[in-house]
């Protein structure tokens, strides 16, 4: 962030993503594809400001994919990578600092419909939205 001159601020998000094969672990006994599929959090930096960031490791459809959902482009990396994509910053709209919005679960927003993609009932069963004419 220094190099760049970027700023912190609850305006502003940082996604941090990784390749294939490489996941992260939080406080080394939390990672990446036991404990969770990608999170969002915050810190403070030196400007005194608060930085909101995610972590996004590459999705393993193994552990980060509901057993049985089908993908609608073909493609299931590119689907659990997509989910979190926009799982997390959802998440952080409306819980930027980790005290906010969650249900008896302890479950956020992006939780409730994760990885769920609809079902295919356009296109011959190859689509499951249309938006203006396309499918």
């Amino acid at each position: 962030m220094t190099l760049k001159g970027w700023t912190g601020g609850l305006g502003k998000m940082f996604l941090v993503f990784t390749s294939s094969g490489e996941g992260s672990c939080m406080g080394g006994a939390q990672c990446a594809y036991t404990t969770y599929c990608a999170y969002h959090g915050f810190f403070t930096n030196s400007s005194a400001q608060t930085v909101i960031y995610s972590n996004e490791p590459y999705g393993n459809t193994a552990v980060c994919q509901k057993s049985g959902t089908p993908s609608p482009n073909g493609n299931p990396a590119a689907d659990a990578a997509s989910s979190v994509a926009t799982h997390e910053p959802t998440e952080a709209i409306t819980d930027p600092l980790l005290n906010a919005w969650y249900d008896a679960a302890l479950s956020e927003i992006g939780d409730l419909c994760a990885y769920q993609y609809g079902t295919n009932t356009w296109d011959s069963a190859r689509a499951n939205q249309m938006w203006n004419g396309h499918f």
